[in-house]
């Protein structure tokens, strides 16, 4: 890390870390899955500018993952049944930019807001003689052969409806859950009342352009829009009333997914409209 000038700095990072090995409970019969283990490099730059009314943050990164944990389908045999399982991806590689501001416009009036680009990616998962395979669901009447594997992508016959889960090659293909590119912006508007006293309104606006939700990256989730807010009242300042609400404009999105055959895609979906009051107190 250096500081360039007193109002910027910056940085580069090597960090090794592990996520713990875990049981698959949804499926006790199947093997535990590996511990995971990644490789961060980043290097970034941290400013303030404009007599400090205006912070920016920018940061490139990239992850080397090996035995990636991932939920995916299992085969039962060659049948093309499947079960929910936890396995180890061979190895996983991503690449992104990250940027994040904060504006001061007025005393009262700021402003803040972030952006991503992510390419992220299974660098191998699958293929011959690999130790773990993706499973790839198709729309029947596609059969897997005796190993249950099938190139991915070439269904016979006309799709008569159904699910027939095969395991394949998804190296290349995209990690579930992951955008290529996300942004938010927010304001804050603050309100003196009285000799103490502040009333604070706040927004916030999530764009998401989707993503994938299984390995096989079948089923995508399309881009969506998330507005949240709130409004806080503080007779003093050690103490506040607040009035919230997320997803305001009942967006509906998935958030997760598992397709098993021979009909079954399950969905869990993110919070609809919710709202709620806190009391926030400081000590």
């Amino acid at each position: 890390r250096q500081d360039v000038t007193e109002r910027l700095n910056v940085y580069a990072s090597v960090n090794r870390g592990f996520k713990a090995g875990t049981f698959n409970l949804q499926s006790p019969g199947n093997l535990p899955a590996l511990p995971q283990y990644i490789m961060a490099y980043e290097a970034g730059v941290k400013s303030e500018l404009f007599d400090r009314r205006v912070r920016l943050n920018l940061a490139a990164y990239h992850y080397d993952i090996d035995d990636f944990q991932v939920r995916s389908s299992a085969l039962l045999g060659n049948l093309g049944a499947g079960t929910s399982t936890l396995q180890n991806a061979a190895t996983v590689k991503v690449d992104g930019i990250d940027a994040d501001f904060e504006v001061a416009a007025t005393s009262r009036l700021r402003f803040f807001g972030g952006a991503t680009l992510l390419n992220s990616r299974f660098a191998k998962f699958g293929g011959p003689g690999a130790a773990t395979q993706a499973a790839y669901v198709y729309y029947g009447p596609a059969t897997c052969d005796a190993q249950g594997t099938k190139a991915p992508g070439k269904e016979t016959g006309p799709q008569t409806g159904g699910l027939v889960v095969c395991l394949g090659d998804a190296s290349g293909n995209k990690l579930p859950l992951s955008p290529r590119f996300a942004g938010s912006l927010g304001a804050t508007y603050t309100l003196p009342v009285g000799a103490e006293g502040e009333v604070r309104a706040s927004a916030l606006y999530n764009y998401n352009d989707g993503y994938f939700l299984e390995p096989d990256n079948r089923r995508r989730q399309g881009s969506f829009n998330l507005l949240n807010g709130s409004i806080e009242y503080r007779p003093v300042p050690q103490f506040g009333l607040e009035l919230w609400g997320k997803n305001l404009t009942k967006a509906k999105y998935a958030v997760q997914a598992l397709s098993t055959a021979p009909f079954s895609t399950t969905e869990l979906m993110g919070a609809p409209r919710t709202y709620g009051f806190n009391l926030n107190l400081n000590f």
